[in-house]
This record gives C-alpha cells, sequence and structure tokens, in this order.
C-alpha cells in the first residue's frame, strides 16, 4: 500500500493499536476529524499479521487521498527516536519491532511517529480534547490494559522509557 499522490488536500492518519482493538482515524491539515474505523486486533497472530491489519485500517480511511503523516499509539514500552516498540505487555509479539519503519514504508514513506498510547492519548485530550485550555493535565487511559499520560506546560511528560505517566 502506498500513499496517493492524486488530487485534494493531504490528510493525516491516527492510529491506536491495541491488544483488542485497532482504531483509526482520519483529519484534515488543520485537524478536523473525517472518518475513523475500528477493527479487532490480532494480537496473538504475529508481528506481520498486526502490521497487515494496522495497514488494512489505514488503507480503508485513505481512498485515494494524498497522505502527508501518520501517528500511532501503541502500548507498552516505546523507542519513538527508533520508531520501536522496545516491550509491550499488550501486544508481546511486537516486542523489538521497528513499527515506525514498517508502517513508513508500507504508506510510501510519509514520516511516521510512534509513540506510548496514553503519550499519545494525552495529548490529544491536551491539544483537542477536554484538557485544551488546561496548562498541565493527566489522564488515566483504560482498555486492554491501563495506562496514564502527563502533560505539564505543553509537553508530553515522558520519562524514563516513554512511560513517565505509567511508571
Amino acid at each position: 500500500m502506498t500513499a496517493s499522490a492524486g488530487e485534494g488536500e493531504r490528510v493525516l492518519l491516527g492510529l491506536d493499536l491495541g491488544g483488542t482493538l485497532i482504531k483509526a482515524a482520519r483529519f484534515s491539515a488543520d485537524g478536523t476529524l473525517q472518518a475513523k474505523v475500528s477493527a479487532g486486533s490480532p494480537a496473538d497472530e504475529g508481528a506481520e499479521s498486526i502490521l497487515k491489519a494496522l495497514c488494512g485500517a489505514a488503507a480503508s480511511l485513505l481512498e485515494g487521498r494524498p497522505l502527508a503523516g501518520a501517528g500511532i499509539g501503541a502500548a507498552g514500552v516505546i523507542d519513538p527516536a527508533a520508531g520501536r516498540i522496545v516491550e509491550s505487555p499488550n501486544l508481546p509479539a511486537l516486542s523489538g519491532f521497528l513499527l515506525g519503519e514498517r508502517v513508513r514504508e508500507a504508506l510510501g514513506g510519509v514520516p511516521v511517529h510512534l509513540m506510548n498510547d496514553a503519550n499519545a492519548a494525552a495529548l490529544g485530550e491536551y491539544h483537542a480534547g477536554a484538557a485544551a485550555d488546561a496548562e498541565s493535565m493527566f489522564i488515566l487511559t483504560l482498555g486492554t490494559g491501563i495506562g496514564g499520560g502527563f502533560v505539564a506546560g505543553g509537553r508530553i511528560w515522558e520519562g524514563v522509557a516513554s512511560v513517565g505517566g505509567e511508571a
């Protein structure tokens, strides 16, 4: 799958990779939600199956639209600079997997940023959600696991190994 160079405004994708569900959303350049999908996560089927499902969700939202970039939130210890999941309690098949690089390749080389899912949720709420007017905030995420993210002065507090709000 590659990102189209077709007509129209370039869009952004947000991908939430969980142990139970994969959620994906398409946004306009100004951050307006355009569409979203969710599907079961093949968490027990290995890294390649998880990658295929994640990229399938992305492809279903693009529908020929040109892509500017994507962000991925995944549970566990993340190395954002390398785009690698160091260790994931919900997706053990992805421990050590270069998910960011593999998704970037599948999406035609557009920028892809991988981060801890609770940190991604905290940034989303801080910039466009319930905490949009707050100076600092903490979020507790409940899903297949429990997580937390902390934003102080407009910046995510990642702490050690990108799990500052969970440590």
